[in-house]
């Protein structure tokens, strides 16, 4: 009875061991086809043999999915076959697996930077900006990923056109020097479709603008559909911005109002410079003061400033701010909605984006339209942010920062205008002397950002 017992023992044991040798065969199977898998991908790597180690971490993978590891492995054979063999075959390879990576792994910082410096070597920056604006959005950050999120977001294409004189983009439109002809490009720097001019001026409501043609001198105002609207007697020196059936042209050194038809208005009222109509009203200097007139002609009030910060196109008031220096002050007041925000050195004209540049104590920062600091005072130089970015100078070059004061686009160009909603500035890149005239041969050019902010 008792032997009956120690056998019924030994065969339960005998039948649980076996049992367990038949559960744990497989996976030491499955550890050593692994194994080998790996040491012959090891094996192929030091032989030069990079898509065989690659066929072999696949396999691998096939046993172990979820194994960061072999993903690292297959990622680094994938490195040193595109580095081998850069072709576009490889590159699309590459970048599928380095998306899957991410896919398997999407806490990984290494898979995310690993795509992100791929697609930068083909200058693919829209892609790099997608997979790292996603990585930081999720959190799976490290200064690396950060500092290609912001070379990627604000990379930018030099175009290749090339002007000697540029003036602002007003209503989407620059007035640009080309060859000592005046022609009009759109934002993004390309020419419009329109005859060149010895003079050009900016483009205002309706799309009319002044303009002196080259061939027989006639001088007038025209519309996009080339209809003129009315003439003038002479070339101008400078013209403003058509607005509220009014422009303000120059001549002989003095500016004065005319209507659509060229007929001069206030009674040949001359003016040290007059800008352009807003809602009525306009900042006009005369005899070295400032003073704001309506359509009339007529001063508004009995307020005389020594200088008013005009915008662009040239009007006082934008987004309710204007900034008025008062008559004997030494600071400009800077207004919104007609509330008093802060007095401060100088002001910056105002564009879309309600951050205004100012200067204190020597240095260049930016408000908003509460009058608190978003960047402290720090620059030698600013300008106002448009579309997302701002021009700031380090007292030799131009650069342009982002809102939260990041140095998007490093400083390297000699002047610089305003960001549009294209995603395009134009850039002075380019100064030289010329040998026998001492004069200064500008070349300015269109920066346009891969990635539309």
């Amino acid at each position: 009875m008792k032997l009956s017992r120690v056998m019924s023992v030994i065969l339960i044991v005998l039948a649980v061991l076996a049992w367990t040798a038949f559960i744990l065969a497989p996976k030491d199977k499955t550890k050593k086809e692994l194994k080998q898998h790996l040491d012959s991908a090891e094996d192929y790597l030091g032989r030069g043999l990079y898509q065989k180690a690659i066929e072999e971490y696949d396999e691998a993978l096939k046993i172990e999915p979820e194994n960061e590891h072999i993903w690292t492995d297959k990622l680094s054979a994938y490195d040193l076959l595109y580095a081998e063999d850069d072709s576009s075959n490889i590159y699309s390879k590459y970048v599928n697996e380095s998306k899957k990576s991410i896919m398997a792994f999407p806490k990984s910082k290494e898979f995310h930077l690993v795509a992100a410096n791929l697609y930068l070597s083909h200058d693919d920056y829209k892609s790099a900006y997608r997979i790292l604006s996603k990585a930081v959005d999720s959190g799976v950050v490290n200064d690396e990923i950060l500092a290609l999120h912001l070379k990627s977001k604000y990379a930018f294409e030099l175009k290749w056109n090339k002007y000697s004189e540029v003036k602002d983009c007003i209503n989407g439109v620059y007035e640009v020097l080309d060859y000592g002809k005046w022609v009009y490009v759109d934002e993004k720097g390309n020419k419009i479709k329109y005859p060149a001019f010895s003079f050009a001026g900016p483009v205002g409501e309706d799309n009319i603008r002044f303009v002196s043609e080259l061939d027989n001198g006639r001088n007038y105002l025209i519309d996009n559909d080339k209809v003129i609207q009315g003439f003038f007697d002479n070339k101008p020196e400078e013209a403003g911005v058509y607005s509220e059936n009014i422009i303000a042209v120059k001549c002989s050194d003095k500016y004065s109002y005319y209507d659509m038809l060229g007929d001069i208005l206030f009674d040949a009222a001359e003016y040290d410079f007059a800008g352009t109509f807003y809602k009525g009203t306009a900042a006009v200097k005369q005899n070295g003061k400032w003073y704001i007139i309506n359509k009339e002609g007529k001063k508004v009030s009995d307020e005389v400033y020594d200088d008013i910060i005009l915008n662009a196109d040239y009007t006082y008031l934008k987004k309710g701010v204007k900034s008025l220096k008062p008559e004997g002050d030494s600071k400009y007041s800077v207004y919104v909605n007609d509330k008093l925000i802060g007095s401060f050195d100088n002001v910056g004209s105002v564009s879309n984006d309600g951050l205004i540049a100012v200067r204190d104590g020597g240095k260049w920062g930016f408000i908003d339209l509460k009058g608190e600091y978003v960047i402290a005072p720090q620059y030698a130089n600013a300008r106002s942010f448009s579309n997302g970015l701002a021009a700031v100078s380090d007292g030799d070059k131009w650069g342009f920062v982002d809102k939260k004061g990041e140095l998007a686009i490093p400083y390297q160009f000699y002047d610089v205008g305003y960001f549009n909603k294209s995603g395009c500035c134009m850039v002075l890149t380019e100064q030289k002397s010329d040998e026998e005239t001492k004069e200064i041969k500008n070349t300015w050019r269109v920066i346009s950002l891969y990635n539309k902010i």
